[in-house]
């Protein structure tokens, strides 16, 4: 309830898979966050190290964000190393990667747009080249301008979101340029 897709599995499943990618068995489980595009689960190896288990709906996409994922952080962009997948659970699709506590909250207008500014320069000088990576078709349905379909947005956006983005679609311009690496 409450996510566009079903990615409940059992923990024995995620236990198994687990074991599978990282050679064993999870001591303990923490938090299990639902959202509308994934379940994150935290698990703790035996060593103590507690590990992010994310499990979406499976995309050929994902494999490309992986990459994507594991050259930002072999460049040094503060990304947590991908340590497993992405491999199949069942219909669905996992990978796993160190458990980073929660940071410092900021505020304060031109400090902290200051430091997003910064963090986004760094995440565009860290980026790999498209073809460094596997295809990430197709994009997130709230980043795909240029769909198929007849109407304005994908058909797996929900009337919430379409309303949004129609919100802050009003006065873009939307380019149809060459293949850059971003986020959405």
């Amino acid at each position: 309830m409450g996510t566009c897709w079903d990615v409940s599995r059992r923990p024995d499943e995620v236990d198994l898979w687990f074991e599978q990618h990282l050679g064993v068995r999870p001591l303990w489980r923490g938090q299990q966050t639902r959202g509308f595009l994934s379940r994150v689960e935290t698990l703790q190896l035996p060593s103590g190290q507690r590990v992010v288990v994310k499990i979406r709906r499976l995309q050929e996409r994902i494999w490309g964000c992986t990459d994507a994922q594991r050259l930002l952080a072999a460049s040094g962009f503060p990304v947590p190393a991908v340590l497993a997948g992405p491999a199949r659970l069942g219909l669905l699709v996992a990978t796993a990667e160190p458990y980073i506590a929660s940071g410092q909250i900021v505020s304060g207008g031109d400090r902290l747009a200051s430091a997003h500014a910064a963090a986004l320069a760094e995440l565009v000088r860290c980026s790999p080249r498209p073809e460094q990576v596997r295809s990430l078709q197709p994009p997130p349905a709230w980043v795909w301008w240029d769909h198929d379909g007849v109407d304005v947005w994908p058909p797996v956006m929900t009337a919430g979101m379409i309303s949004t983005l129609t919100r802050r679609r009003d006065g873009c311009e939307i380019s149809r340029s060459a293949l850059v690496l971003g986020f959405g």
